[in-house]
């Protein structure tokens, strides 16, 4: 039996699935967040988060014998096509590419794509033009048009700003908390909900928090429940950074539609951020506002459905029941 691998490597964890070529998800796996590979550091994480997925997966298929078969054992790897879709991917694929063929050496074919890519194939499975805004630990835009004219806007990182990010937004709560406690702006519940949630004691010690390395990149972003919760319970500040988050983010989208001179595409928002309803109503307004001919349509399958997409597509033509197949045990979820 032939099975093929997806990837999909984000700023907060790295999922796996193995597929058959009927598009059957046989095997899932999660490991921890894809960096970028600018460090031997990082470089040693990642390839301790491909071990670990390729583990996992070992363990429930009787036909992978872990991530590293005995020469012994007789039986060939049926993993034949693998696609990853990575945040950074444009920085180090030669590496990843050898680290993939030296775990799975009966590999046929590998693709490495950044993670805009697997991420449209989940929104749209056949690869039609149209616009892409992921809004996850990070934020990013990326399209193309009819002619085959690709674009994309932000993506900065988070020490640039990631407008609209997870990450982005718990920042800006922490400093609505500081601003609020110095009279440098208005009240709001975001401070008690904070500093309970992080088990702090004060406003000030957010900021200590910050730079001591006590708040990494992953929990800042985790802050971002707590913001929609306050939100919520009606508090404006909340409310603020929320609608702002949207109104950046459909920017991205607008930003891409004008460098492509493409106004009528269709657009598919992604990521966790958009599962928070007042930051989502606030993109689409502001999307009908800078292109009123754009369509928002929803994903159909999660990112890591587009990666086996990527996958099954090395080994032959798409076909619906492939999708079919995927959207059954990967489909992208509002809420």
């Amino acid at each position: 039996m032939t099975l093929v691998l997806g990837i999909d490597g984000g700023q907060t964890s790295t999922r796996a699935a193995v597929a058959d070529l009927q598009g059957r998800v046989l095997a899932r796996a999660q490991a921890g967040p894809w960096d970028d590979l600018s460090t031997e550091e990082k470089r040693q994480r990642c390839r301790a988060v491909l071990e670990e997925l390729l583990r996992q997966i070992g363990a429930q298929l009787p036909l992978v014998k872990g991530h590293r078969p005995p020469a012994s054992a007789g039986t060939q790897e049926p993993i034949r096509y693998a696609a990853l879709g990575l945040t950074g991917a444009q920085r180090g694929s030669p590496v990843v590419e050898a680290w993939m063929r030296e775990l799975l050496p009966g590999l046929v074919s590998l693709a490495i794509h950044h993670d805009t890519q697997s991420n449209f194939r989940g929104a749209d499975p056949y690869g039609n033009p149209g616009v892409l805004v992921i809004a996850g630990g990070g934020s990013i835009a990326w399209g193309f048009d009819v002619a085959g004219r690709e674009a994309f806007a932000g993506g900065y990182g988070y020490l640039l700003g990631d407008v609209g990010s997870g990450y982005e937004l718990g920042r800006q709560a922490v400093r609505a908390v500081l601003e609020a406690s110095q009279l440098l702006g208005p009240a709001t519940h975001l401070t008690q909900a904070l500093l309970a949630h992080l088990r702090l004691g004060q406003p000030w010690d957010l900021r200590m928090a910050f730079y001591d390395g006590r708040l990494e990149r992953q929990q800042v972003a985790g802050l971002l429940p707590v913001v929609a919760r306050v939100a919520g319970e009606g508090d404006k500040v909340a409310q603020r950074i929320l609608r702002e988050g949207g109104a950046a983010l459909a920017g991205l989208a607008g930003a891409v539609m004008r460098q492509l001179e493409f106004w009528d595409p269709a657009v598919y928002p992604t990521g966790g951020v958009f599962r928070v309803g007042l930051l989502r109503e606030a993109f689409m307004q502001a999307l009908a506002r800078l292109a009123p001919r754009a369509v928002v349509r929803p994903p159909r399958l999660e990112p890591l459905g587009g990666a086996l997409v990527l996958a099954l597509e090395q080994a032959g033509p798409i076909h619906p029941g492939q999708i079919a197949g995927l959207e059954q045990a990967l489909p992208y979820a509002d809420a």
